[in-house]
């Protein structure tokens, strides 16, 4: 129980919540969506797999972050999937550049841009996994 409560107080008030601004610059009318990444310690996590709350437009969405071991810069991917089959992709740097990739039946979009407060999460999420 006392597990639980520390888990649960690393994740508790906006201010640790990593918040991103995005924008696709390749489609007819600039986009701009703000993107909000809230960190969910979990005994459920394991070594390379991290639980992340997603919230896009409003809607609150489960999601998982793990290292992309395969980048030279240090990397981590943010993947959320919505009940109307659309597909979140983010790939957040150590500085704080991003870009998300959105997938939807027969459409996608590539948006790009910043990350803010994440400094905190990223040696958690980049060590290596066992």
């Amino acid at each position: 129980m006392a597990l639980f409560a520390m888990l649960t107080a690393f994740t508790i008030g906006a201010d640790d919540a990593i918040a991103c601004t995005l924008r696709a610059r390749d489609t007819d009318q600039p986009m701009v969506l703000a993107v909000t990444l809230e960190p969910v310690p979990s005994l459920k996590d394991r070594p390379g797999l991290y639980r992340v709350m997603v919230e896009v437009e409003g809607t609150t969405l489960r999601g998982n972050a793990q290292p992309m071991a395969q980048t030279a810069e240090d990397d981590v991917m943010i993947r959320a999937k919505s009940g109307d089959e659309t597909f979140y992709t983010l790939g957040l740097r150590r500085d704080g550049a991003a870009a998300m990739y959105v997938s939807q039946t027969g459409a996608s979009l590539t948006l790009t841009g910043w990350c803010q407060r994440h400094e905190r999460w990223f040696p958690g999420w980049l060590s290596p996994a066992g």
